[in-house]
């Protein structure tokens, strides 16, 4: 279930994973002239660009928005995309709205699977699923009735425990627990019992339009193995996956299981960033985030910071080939970085990014990030659906026939749906705190969202879609 390391190495070097190409851009990054005036730009208020352009010269420019508007882009958006938010009509049924799944949950930690299920809900999906350990289901559902838990993930006490040293967890397969060939070892009873679980899980998954992997879930050797399963299937049948939490530490172990993923979202807070830097870009960049994260906060050190963290997030993006990202933090920094082949003629380049600095609360409660991962799996299961074509198509074999030729999520569709869900759950954290000031919690975050989702999508609205979109659906109807 989990390669050994030189399986890993080989299979990272066939890949040709490009870590010398994201330092060569880093290298050439036009923003070290001029860091201090892009870090006020990016820190002020709300930005978002998506653009394609035809040279990889001005691939290094993720967060460079003044540069856009050269004459190599074939494409250029200001406004995230929100034609994909359905509105509501009598004419839904339920399912039309979106389907949510969230893979997490274990004895220790109920309450993550739970705020990332629940905020799901109030921002809008229709159902909403948890898959967990048996230990936690029976918890999870006495938190709220509109939760369906099933108890599907198979836990055991193995090699890497959640109270364990970093240290420790560096990719180790040499103990008793793993084979010779660095694979999870169990009995042929336990086996079953894992492989069984994986299976429903998966039968389950098939009807969803978005999941949520990691909140909660544990570092357990077989809960990781567990999701490594969930991931490839959800993979197949590209369905839009929120990477969070003990998820992430799993791609920090095996970058392999998201790169190249078009459908991952990572959502990494400050300490996640810099160990998935350190897996997937090297040392020497994860030094360059430790070392920007400033003892005490003030003007510079938060602009060296917040410099550091958009480099890093546009690097790993497009070392993890187009995999998004949205880096959790005073300013929500959110990066889809996608190369073609460049052997083609066409070598076309597509960067979206955002970053959002409008509303949030400066009581640091647990629990809000995992309110931002159901958020966003909701406007990126509304972005899958509308892509689809099939939003109002009741969810029978119809439907599910659809999802083989449905395709992935573009960068603008992904980082659109990052945008919305920060500015919607920063808002309700606003709201939250101008309430309950020093006692704010993740429950009064979520109690906020419905609120703050109003603000931004007002429920009588026939249409959401922003100016852009609308402009060029005239034009296409216009060329037609």
């Amino acid at each position: 279930l989990f390669p050994s390391r030189s399986a890993r190495a080989s299979s990272m070097a066939a890949q040709k994973r490009p870590r010398t190409t994201a330092r060569a851009l880093a290298d050439d990054d036009p923003r070290d002239d001029d860091r201090a005036s892009e870090t006020a730009f990016l820190a002020s208020g709300f930005r978002y660009e998506a653009r394609r352009t035809a040279s990889f010269e001005t691939r290094g420019e993720a967060f460079r928005s003044e540069r856009a508007a050269s004459a190599d882009a074939l494409r250029l958006e200001r406004l995230p995309r929100a034609s994909f938010v359905p509105s509501l009509t009598s004419a839904k049924r339920k399912g039309h709205a979106g389907r949510v799944a969230v893979v997490g949950g274990c004895e220790e930690y109920t309450g993550a699977p739970f705020f990332a299920a629940i905020s799901a809900l109030k921002t809008g999906c229709d159902v909403v699923h948890v898959f967990c350990t048996p230990s936690a289901a029976p918890v999870i559902k006495s938190y709220s009735p509109e939760i369906i838990a099933h108890p599907y993930v198979f836990a055991r006490d193995l090699a890497l425990r959640n109270d364990a040293n970093d240290a420790e967890l560096q990719h180790d397969r040499s103990g008793s627990n793993y084979d010779d060939h660095g694979a999870l070892a169990l009995p042929s009873n336990e086996r079953a019992m894992f492989e069984e679980g994986v299976r429903k899980t998966e039968r389950w998954l098939r009807n969803m339009d978005a999941v949520v992997i990691g909140p909660g879930l544990g570092r357990d050797a077989t809960s990781l193995a567990f999701a490594r399963e969930i991931l490839a299937f959800a993979r197949r049948m590209k369905i839009p996956t929120v990477v969070d939490a003990d998820g992430l530490f799993l791609v920090s172990l095996d970058p392999l299981v998201v790169r190249g993923n078009p459908d991952a979202v990572l959502t990494p807070n400050a300490a996640e960033l810099t160990r998935l830097a350190r897996a997937v870009l090297g040392e020497q960049e994860a030094n360059e985030l430790e070392s920007a994260d400033p003892k005490s906060s003030d003007e510079d050190s938060d602009a060296r910071l917040l410099a550091a963290r958009a480099s890093a997030t546009r690097r790993l993006s497009e070392a993890l080939s187009g995999v998004a990202i949205l880096s959790k933090g005073s300013v929500d920094l959110g990066a889809c970085s996608v190369t073609g082949d460049v052997e083609a003629k066409d070598k076309e380049h597509v960067v979206a990014w955002c970053a959002v600095n409008e509303g949030g609360s400066p009581r640091r409660c647990g629990g809000q990030g995992d309110v931002l991962a159901g958020t966003l799996a909701t406007f990126l299961a509304w972005a899958s659906i509308a892509k689809s074509q099939v939003s109002a198509t009741p969810r029978d074999d119809t439907r599910h026939k659809a999802k083989d030729s449905k395709t992935s999520l573009s960068a603008a569709e992904k980082v659109s749906a990052a945008a919305h869900a920060a500015l919607v759950t920063r808002g309700a954290a606003g709201l939250a705190f101008g309430k309950n000031k020093r006692a704010t919690t993740a429950s009064d975050v979520v109690e906020f969202l419905g609120d703050a989702f109003e603000k931004r999508f007002p429920a009588h609205r026939a249409s959401y879609a922003s100016a852009e979109e609308t402009a060029e659906e005239t034009e296409t109807e216009t060329a037609l």
